[in-house]
């Protein structure tokens, strides 16, 4: 992070990544600063960017997977149940930065499978379905004013893969929860991450539209990298 390099600039957004192992590194009862972080929302208050937050990395004592990258214990408990570590984990971050920071990605890149290097999540669809389902739950009930965006996607490795994009599967599982369609799939942002073939992004954004299109979901639609 440079802050002063990035005022030079003039960019008017800037992405915050609010580490959940920063925070919480040994236990629940854990509430650390980034203090990265906070220099870098003063600042970019000072130049009147806007802050969006990455929310992500389960500390160890919070999963039984790899640290990091691991799914949360007790995901799948309601979002109001104080078993669910990661529920409570965001709502005490977007209460805390309410009228600061209202723009949050859930993760990165969660289409990178997890034995493929550069992974940062090691679930399921099915998992970071939940996932996005139980922060997008929290945040507005934190924060009316939360726009909660999906993880950003690389595209290239279900082409890469041969399987269906990861898009299709999240929305094949949101499908399947009856709640779903009423809450637009749990996310107001669709991200995209480009990373590589800068020249195909405007027909690669086509492609992605159609199926935002056909679930029926309008609204934006970020590039980012």
């Amino acid at each position: 992070m440079l802050p002063d390099a990035a005022a030079s600039l003039r960019p008017g957004w800037d992405r915050l990544r609010f580490d959940w192992g920063a925070r919480q590194p040994a236990s629940a009862a854990d509430w650390e600063a980034q203090a990265d972080v906070e220099l870098y929302l003063q600042r970019a208050a000072l130049d009147r960017r806007e802050a969006v937050g990455l929310l992500i990395g389960t500390p160890s004592w919070a999963t039984d997977g790899v640290p990091g990258s691991g799914i949360p214990r007790n995901l799948y408990s309601a979002a109001d149940d104080s078993a669910n570590v990661w529920a409570n984990f965001v709502r005490r971050t977007v209460t805390q930065y309410a009228g600061t920071v209202n723009h949050w990605i859930v993760w990165n890149e969660p289409d990178i499978a997890a034995e493929t290097s550069g992974a940062q999540f090691g679930g399921t669809v099915d998992d970071y379905y939940q996932l996005v389902k139980v922060a997008y739950t929290v945040a507005k009930a934190a924060n009316p004013q939360a726009v909660m965006h999906l993880a950003g996607l690389t595209y290239w490795h279900d082409v890469e893969s041969r399987q269906k994009l990861y898009l299709q599967r999240y929305l094949e599982v949101a499908r399947q929860d009856p709640a779903a369609r009423a809450n637009r799939f749990y996310f107001d942002v669709f991200v995209m991450q480009f990373l590589s073939q800068a020249k195909s992004v405007s027909h690669l954004i086509g492609i992605l539209h159609v199926y935002l299109r056909t679930a029926g979901l309008g609204g934006l639609f970020w590039q980012t990298d």
